[in-house]
């Protein structure tokens, strides 16, 4: 038992050990949404958000993220829309402020720069699976990526059928990161 127990922890070390976390510079990076509405294409950003994320070395593919958006932070183009948006039947963010994103997976694609980061989502109490496209680029010590996919807002309870009329049920979700391993 003690030469089991030895193993694995001579396996786990070194492993954890690679663990290292990447810090975000806000200020260049940003996530941001569009949905097509009655009144045409609205567009918006989560102006506060925070996440951290630890990966083995360079290896981004390997990354482990834990994000947290600051819904009553949300801002659109479209100004008049920004308190409904906050509103109950849609975030309904007063009682529920954050949406949180954990990693499970990475799927590398085609390019070794590239893939589907898979995870789960929360928003207002409901976790549903959630994925992202991500292209990246490593340059020196810092990560440049691209992420895009899109959400089913109905899934997690963001507005309601007869909401379909005023904007459709799919929000395309983009985001720009910039990162420095440390």
């Amino acid at each position: 038992m003690l030469k089991l127990a030895t193993i694995t922890l001579l396996v786990a070390v070194p492993n954890a050990a690679l663990a290292e976390n990447w810090v975000i510079d806000y200020s260049s990076s940003s996530i941001e949404f569009s949905i097509e509405t009655s009144s045409g294409l609205v567009t918006g950003d989560v102006q506060n958000w925070t996440a951290d994320i630890e990966a083995s070395g360079m290896e981004f593919a390997s990354a482990q993220i834990d994000a947290e958006l600051d819904l009553t932070s949300i801002q659109t183009d479209f100004p008049l829309a920004d308190p409904i948006l906050r509103s109950e039947p849609w975030l309904n963010s007063e009682a529920f402020p954050n949406a949180r994103f954990v990693s499970l997976s990475f799927t590398v694609g085609n390019a070794p720069t590239a893939g589907l980061l898979t995870g789960e989502l929360t928003i207002k109490g409901e976790t549903r699976p959630f994925s992202v496209h991500v292209n990246w680029t490593l340059e020196g010590r810092m990560v440049v990526a691209e992420l895009s996919g899109e959400l089913n807002r109905l899934a997690f309870g963001i507005g309601d059928e007869a909401s379909v009329a005023l904007a459709e049920s799919v929000v395309w979700i983009e985001g720009h990161l910039e990162a420095e391993r440390q």
